[in-house]
């Protein structure tokens, strides 16, 4: 675990990325991780939540690279670097949250180019803090900074459910 506010979590992910590729990342952002005050399991099953931004979370580094539609993803927490393609299915592993983000947002793009990513993220793995979820909603801030998308929350929140139901095959709710 890396930084204890933002600003610091996006410093490390950006010198995690300038370290692991050779140059500074063309965009970083942060998304929080967040608890269940009450209703955990609820949400997908149509229920009520009442959830909790954590001043902790996650940031993500993006810039493009030179392979089409090559995703190199690397991260603090996780030694080895994973290579994926966007047209790639789900594996089960962790970059499963990167490359479903990074397709249900810039596809497209990626055409012509690849992208190369690092996370920083200071949220315990596993503890029920709502990781997954802020590794995808940091990397859609951050695919839309850089492909001069449109940052809607409420779209995003969609996204990330998606890829968490039909990308990963994990139940969630928003």
């Amino acid at each position: 675990m890396h930084g204890s506010t933002e600003t610091e979590l996006n410093r490390v992910a950006g010198q995690g990325f300038e370290a692991r590729f050779g140059r500074a990342p063309e965009v970083t952002a942060f998304a929080p991780g967040r608890v269940n005050l009450m209703g955990e399991h609820t949400d997908y099953n149509g229920g009520v939540v009442l959830p909790m931004p954590l001043g902790i979370g996650v940031s993500v580094a993006l810039g493009r690279a030179g392979t089409a539609g090559e995703i190199r993803v690397s991260s603090a927490e996780f030694e080895a670097e994973e290579t994926r393609q966007i047209d790639e299915t789900a594996t089960g592993a962790w970059s499963d949250y990167v490359l479903g983000a990074v397709k249900a947002l810039v596809a497209p793009e990626l055409a012509g180019a690849g992208l190369n990513v690092f996370v920083a993220s200071n949220l315990p793995v596993g503890a029920g803090l709502s990781s997954s979820a802020a590794v995808e909603i940091a990397t859609l801030r951050a695919a839309a900074a850089l492909f001069d998308k449109p940052a809607d929350p409420v779209d995003f929140a969609r996204k990330a459910r998606a890829v968490e139901n039909d990308f990963v095959g994990m139940p969630c709710g928003i």
